[in-house]
């Protein structure tokens, strides 16, 4: 037994384990990882190696681009789930930032902290920033602060053609009866942005194409035309779709 600050939690509800649950199977299957992807975005030909699967869980990129406190996985750095990457051609890659959700709501509760506006504010008013909003303060309410900050992880991990990507998709797989998180729009200065949490969240994107919110059957299904795939199938639907 390890140590239980190393060990990955126990909670039934833990979205960090539903990603995993989901996508664990699809590390060493280039067909089905190529599948789900080629569905996401028809430009990309196949799925490529991220170190050493065709997923990589918990990335927080090479590089600390967003000069945060901390450069390791935890509270004080900006990660994402799970990361795939698609190849369009030899040499240009698609990076695949994946967020998963699962029983998450939030409310409309400020982040609001002299240091959090002094660390991403400089980022936010870069010129070819891919957020575009009048008022900062807006973005400093869950779950719209996460996905700033992943946001501008990805334009990073970009920018410095991390796995020789040159452009990203930010994907936020919700099951859709999350209603409490899909439809809540928890930031004041956001709820004339649209009728629900992506809406708002698309409207503040230089390019809204590049967010995708997507279920996990949806996220899933193409990879289930390869073979062998039935059991985790089968699994998944039990333990999660239904």
């Amino acid at each position: 037994m390890g140590d239980e600050n190393t060990e990955p939690t126990g909670h039934l509800l833990s979205s960090q384990v539903a990603c995993i649950n989901h996508l664990y199977f699809v590390r060493q299957r280039e067909d089905a990882a190529t599948a789900i992807l080629k569905n996401i975005c028809g430009r990309i030909d196949h799925s490529v190696r991220v170190d050493n699967g065709f997923v990589a869980f918990e990335v927080i990129g090479k590089q600390n681009y967003l000069n945060e406190r901390s450069h390791t996985r935890g509270a004080n750095a900006t990660s994402v789930d799970a990361v795939m990457i698609g190849e369009k051609k030899p040499g240009s890659n698609i990076l695949i930032l994946i967020e998963w959700k699962y029983t998450e709501e939030y409310r409309e509760e400020s982040k609001y902290k002299p240091e959090r506006f002094e660390t991403y504010n400089s980022l936010l008013k870069e010129e070819q920033c891919p957020i575009i909003v009048d008022d900062f303060s807006s973005l400093y309410y869950e779950p719209f602060y996460q996905l700033m900050r992943q946001t501008l992880l990805g334009w990073k991990m970009v920018q410095h053609k991390e796995y020789q990507c040159d452009e990203w998709i930010h994907l936020h797989v919700i099951p859709e009866g999350n209603a409490e998180l899909r439809e809540r729009i928890t930031s004041p200065g956001l709820r004339s942005k649209g009728d629900s949490m992506s809406a708002a969240w698309k409207s503040v994107l230089r390019d809204p194409h590049q967010y995708i919110p997507i279920t996990p059957e949806e996220f899933l299904r193409p990879a289930f035309v390869c073979p062998d795939t039935h059991s985790i199938k089968v699994y998944l639907e039990k333990r999660y779709w239904t």
